[in-house]
């Protein structure tokens, strides 16, 4: 009986470590805050990984962002220009390192924002 509950807890902690491995690769990595001016471009290095990417800049509601992923050479990786400042860029790279953010803010007043890798 001891056996079987021993092999049983054993099992289950291998599950949840194996669980939250899993997750973790795909759980999104918070990158930073800040606020664009009136018609004004914000721009952001940010690092991302090889392979599928996905940036995410959430904005407070108050304009419409624009959102453009350039890599290194100034090729553009991805972008999201649609009437929202809810931006979700996805982009694939051969390898990691540093891509381009810019932020535009096509309204009248400021827009504060998150930035998140996902």
């Amino acid at each position: 009986m001891t056996t079987n509950l021993r092999l049983t807890q054993i099992a289950t902690v291998g599950a949840m470590v194996a669980l939250l491995v899993c997750s973790a690769a795909y759980a999104s990595q918070f990158i930073g805050t800040g606020r664009v001016l009136p018609f004004a471009t914000d721009r952001w290095d940010v690092w991302t990984s090889p392979s599928h990417s996905q940036i995410v800049v959430d904005g407070d509601g108050d304009t419409d962002l624009d959102c453009y992923v350039y890599d290194r050479a100034g090729r553009l990786l991805g972008g999201d220009d649609d009437g929202s400042d809810y931006c979700v860029v996805s982009f694939r790279r051969p390898a990691s390192g540093n891509v381009v953010l810019d932020i535009e803010n096509r309204g009248r007043v400021y827009n504060a924002y998150s930035i998140s890798v996902e």
